[in-house]
């Protein structure tokens, strides 16, 4: 039995009463046993109730124990809007102990937490498990109200709750849009006095055009513009005003404009060739960056560098 007391033995005793003088048999009374239990509260909420495209939204959870006895095994499940994904959790607090340690890969749909003893409720005081996470909002979401679903389950005693359509979120069109760009050599390695072919690839993930795009290659010390094989903007051949001199550190080309891609993006994809002067041996990277009139680039740079080998 779950009951808003205590746990021990308690009486159930039935009292009759009569109008009329005689005797009532009161009878014995019934023992009741009341268990300690857990009782679980699960609460969900939006740190800021706006966000823009392209950013960043922070939601709040919180598992509370009222009960009088350990919520065992419980893990947090969410599942987030469309064009939402997880993306990092930046807190754990409360007074709950972590038995296992399994936590959402990032841009995960549905991410999942676990696990944790939450305590019964002491000193005027419920069992607490808060968490804290960020999910980032895809350039391609259209402006609206967003919400979520939450739920929060126990290996014993405990009933599975759901929260459906909460923490809502208004979404609002970035002023910026957002491109990314990565650079990556087309094999590991390279000899002195040789070739490096360059693969460069600009995306864009919104809803909207980015328009005047300039793309820079930073060369490693001892590399040289050679060619460029080819200029391409989802799958069909590009052209570019700017035209890289041969023997550029620094070649440019552009200016592009990159459509809206949507969640399935647009990429522009640039392939080039550089020349290794005299190098050293060892891995060098190589860096790209961009600018817009419109789109706010963030560049990057090869995760691979290319090895240059005595041969």
């Amino acid at each position: 039995m779950q009951a808003a007391v205590k746990p021990g033995d308690y009486v159930n005793q039935v009292k009759l009463t009569t109008s009329t003088p005689s005797d009532i048999d009161q009878g014995n009374g019934a023992g009741l046993v009341v268990e300690p239990r857990p009782s679980l509260v699960l609460a969900v909420a939006a740190a800021t109730g706006q966000v823009t495209t392209g950013s960043l939204a922070t939601y709040v959870i919180s598992v509370s124990n009222v009960g009088s006895a350990v919520a065992k095994g419980v893990a947090i499940s969410v599942s987030l809007a469309p064009g939402f994904l997880y993306s990092s959790t930046t807190a754990y607090e409360g007074n709950s102990i972590r038995v296992s340690s399994i936590d959402p890969p990032a841009n995960s749909l549905l991410p999942l937490w676990s696990s944790w003893d939450v305590p019964g409720a002491a000193n005027g005081g419920p069992g607490l498990l808060r968490l804290t996470f960020a999910a980032r909002v895809l350039p391609a979401v259209a402006p609206g109200l967003y919400n979520l679903t939450a739920a929060v389950t126990s290996i014993k005693d405990v009933p599975a709750q759901t929260i459906g359509n909460t923490a809502p979120v208004a979404v609002g069109k970035s002023t910026r849009v957002p491109i990314t760009m990565t650079v990556a050599p087309t094999a590991p390695y390279a000899p002195q006095n040789g070739t490096v072919t360059y693969v460069i690839t600009v995306e864009n993930d919104s809803t909207d055009a980015a328009q005047a795009v300039t793309v820079t290659d930073t060369l490693p010390q001892g590399f040289s513009f050679k060619s460029t094989n080819g200029v391409v903007i989802n799958g069909k051949n590009a052209g570019s005003r700017l035209q890289p001199a041969a023997g550029s550190a620094t070649p440019q080309w552009g200016p592009f404009i990159i459509p809206a891609g949507g969640f399935n993006g647009a990429t522009l994809v640039i392939t080039f060739t550089a020349n290794v002067n005299g190098a050293s041996l060892g891995p060098h990277p190589n860096v790209v960056s961009g600018n817009s009139s419109n789109a706010q680039i963030t560049g990057g740079s090869d995760q691979s560098p290319v090895t240059i080998t005595a041969t």
